[in-house]
């Protein structure tokens, strides 16, 4: 029986996807980004630096929606689109960032509250997660993995492009705001 051979390191694999040109170095701190995120604070709200936009903050605002919970929606789905097991890796890696984010928002904002609700709707096959504030008293810091999308706030809603066009990451499931509601 012949010996299985150990795949390389992660590192090795980097290493060797450097230097044959697949990737560029400068990558290596964009994909700290997904791992280890960096968060901005605007008012009493926190977001995933990458994914926040002045304009869509100030459009749910004014619709009176939870910013944090949309402008922090990321979906995973549409890295995995083209391969045949992309539905089990866009649920596996959901919740590894589920969990890194809890993590890093407890070290970064200890004084606050969390809930990380990881989103998965069958119909669409729409996977991903967000982050929004609760109140401590109400609810612990908790991170909630896949119940169908039954969140209330998420409702018809797979108008999904910002006003700029689409943005990697940025969910089709985000609420429209009234503009992008077809008539």
């Amino acid at each position: 029986m012949p010996k299985e051979i150990a795949p390389p390191s992660i590192y090795t694999t980097i290493y060797w996807l450097i230097q044959d040109g697949k990737i560029d170095p400068n990558d290596l701190f964009n994909f700290s980004q997904l791992y280890w995120p960096t968060f901005v604070k605007k008012d009493k709200y926190v977001f995933l630096k990458e994914q926040y936009s002045e304009d869509e903050y100030n459009n749910l605002t004014k619709e009176n929606e939870n910013p944090e919970y949309w402008l922090n929606l990321l979906t995973i789905d549409e890295f995995f689109s083209e391969l045949s097991d992309g539905e089990d890796k866009s649920i596996a890696l959901s919740k590894i960032f589920a969990e890194i984010w809890e993590v890093k928002l407890k070290k970064d904002f200890p004084n606050m509250t969390f809930t990380v609700e990881c989103l998965w709707n069958e119909e669409y096959g729409d996977c991903g997660l967000t982050f929004y504030q609760t109140d401590e008293s109400s609810t612990p810091q908790e991170t909630k993995c896949f119940n169908e999308i039954a969140s209330p706030n998420i409702k018809e809603n797979k108008i999904a492009q910002s006003s700029n066009g689409p943005r990697p990451g940025l969910s089709k499931i985000r609420k429209p705001r009234q503009d992008e509601i077809p008539q």
